[in-house]
């Protein structure tokens, strides 16, 4: 089967469930943040994982966030070893280039209410719903959550950029820190 005919079917099968469904709640599960040391940030680093779940009523989708602070390398004055910074990627989970500043972790679910008669869609479906219906829906929630965190820890303003198609990292700008 050609890719066209493929990308044609499941993009059907994503219209025939949202005509299946609809947002009824978005709300954050869990939310954690920890300061490690405040410096002038860097970079961000920002890893979100996709989960979802099949009810009788409705669809739930899971999204799971890491993101983590760093600053430039060699930016602080403290001397830093190897197995230090090895010890903080490995707590933080994330990849990092620079010394770890602050991480911020949480969870966000979205409900998607099934309407009458609805039959779950095939895994691939769901999937693929996840990742370009719900991850939209979701991020705007992300966003704000981590750039609100990212400020009451002292650090300057912070917008994170959009996702584009297909990808889970987003770039960010730093502002200035409010007066």
């Amino acid at each position: 089967m050609s890719e066209s005919i493929q990308s044609d079917k499941m993009r059907a099968s994503i219209n025939g469930l949202l005509e299946s469904v609809e947002l009824g709640n978005v709300f954050l599960d869990s939310f954690s943040a920890k300061l490690k040391r405040l410096a002038q940030p860097d970079d961000l680093a920002l890893e979100l994982a996709i989960s979802y779940a099949v009810q009788s009523d409705r669809i739930l989708y899971r999204f799971n966030v890491k993101c983590v602070l760093v600053g430039a390398p060699g930016s602080l004055r403290e001397v830093e070893t190897n197995e230090s910074n090895r010890l903080e990627e490995a707590q933080s989970g994330v990849a990092r280039k620079g010394p770890l500043l602050a991480s911020v972790d949480l969870s966000l679910v979205c409900e998607y209410r099934t309407f009458e008669d609805f039959a779950p869609p095939k895994r691939e479906v769901l999937e693929e719903f996840g990742d370009s219906v719900a991850i939209h829906v979701a991020y705007p929630y992300i966003r704000e959550a981590i750039s609100s965190m990212v400020m009451r820890l002292g650090f300057p303003a912070l917008t994170i950029g959009f996702l584009a198609d297909g990808k889970r990292t987003p770039t960010a700008v730093w502002g200035r820190r409010p007066t």
